[in-house]
């Protein structure tokens, strides 16, 4: 799906942390934010899933004006670092939970955790708990829940900072991979600039609330 970030201001409490920014990301792109911390990044990512509210502006998703839009109802799904799964569900009502909330029948929801368990190279860990998972088979958990939404735009804050780099190496890939199999637009925010280089079609730099460059990867 196409994204239109159209002269959005965002404040938190007192302060504007987003004065007037305006971004787009063709289908199929992914795109990486990337500045000090407190310029923005997560708070433009919060403003597109609705969980920060706009005073100013407008986001379109494919045409659609979402920028009053419930959380629920925009079909962007967001990844923190902290993964926020739920520890008195196993790793399977995990990932179903969003279908559960769509009011699917279980026995369809259980499948397509299963499916999305293979997509994440996790296929038999679905009864297991999630303290019984390492952070990196936790974060592909969320992942496959962030999946099982069926996300027009996938965004993602700094989904492997808390990971060794073999396996934010391995991270990396696979969400490369899911990125094109499911033929997602994707927005990343990250710290790793050889991260966002390998990863992105585009680098957005942002600081103090503004974008201030955007790099194309070469072809």
């Amino acid at each position: 799906m196409k994204l239109n970030i159209e002269h959005v201001t965002v404040n938190i409490g007192k302060d504007c942390i987003l004065p007037d920014i305006s971004l787009q990301a063709a289908q199929g792109e992914f795109l990486s934010l990337q500045g000090p911390s407190g310029c923005g990044k997560s708070t433009l990512l919060k403003a597109i899933a609705g969980i920060l509210p706009v005073e100013q502006g407008q986001i379109f998703l494919d045409g659609q004006d979402i920028t009053q839009m419930p959380i629920h109802k925009r079909g962007t799904v967001i990844v923190f670092q902290d993964m926020r799964l739920f520890p008195n569900m196993n790793v399977e009502d995990n990932i179903a939970f969003p279908l559960k909330m769509q009011r699917l029948p279980k026995a369809q929801r259980l499948q397509t955790a299963r499916e999305l368990l293979e997509k994440v190279q996790l296929a038999g860990y679905g009864k297991r708990r999630i303290h019984q998972l390492s952070g990196g088979q936790q974060q592909r958990v969320a992942l496959a829940r962030a999946l099982a939404a069926k996300p027009k735009l996938l965004l993602l804050d700094e989904p492997f900072s808390a990971l060794d780099e073999e396996l934010r190496q391995g991270m990396r890939e696979l969400v490369l991979k899911l990125h094109r199999d499911f033929n997602m637009t994707t927005i990343m925010v990250t710290h790793d600039r050889p991260e966002a280089l390998s990863m992105s079609d585009r680098i957005i730099a942002m600081s103090n609330g503004q974008i201030v460059d955007i790099l194309k990867k070469s072809t």
